[in-house]
């Protein structure tokens, strides 16, 4: 039996991550900016503990707390952030589903000829 679901997630936005592990002050201290960050773009926020997999732990375990969208890393460790905000615009701007939603929303659709 096919899955059906897939054409639509395929179509929602990515989320932005907050990978840390449990304990740690810095990611439990940016986990609410994580929240609003992604309430002002429109996508969803998911908290990742590094600690659930081998491979992230490996990575990011000198690093934590890291912020990333799409699989790119907007910050890490001490977190500024005006600067973390200047980096999502950059990642939603460059985010395909989300080029593809505003243009269908009309927002930031080109107005002249390309």
């Amino acid at each position: 039996v096919p899955y059906h679901g897939a054409t639509m997630a395929a179509a929602d936005p990515e989320p932005v991550e907050l990978l840390g592990r449990p304990g740690c002050h810095l990611c439990d201290a940016l986990w609410p900016e994580v929240q609003a960050l992604a309430g002002r773009f429109g996508v969803p926020a998911r908290s990742v503990d590094i600690e659930q997999d081998r491979s992230l732990h490996r990575a990011f375990l000198w690093r934590i707390p890291v912020v990333r969208h799409g699989g790119r890393i907007l910050a890490e460790g001490r977190v500024d952030p005006a600067a973390l905000d200047a980096a999502m615009a950059r990642s939603i701007r460059d985010d395909p589903v989300a080029r593809r939603r505003r243009r269908h929303d009309g927002r930031d659709a080109p107005t002249g000829p390309e």
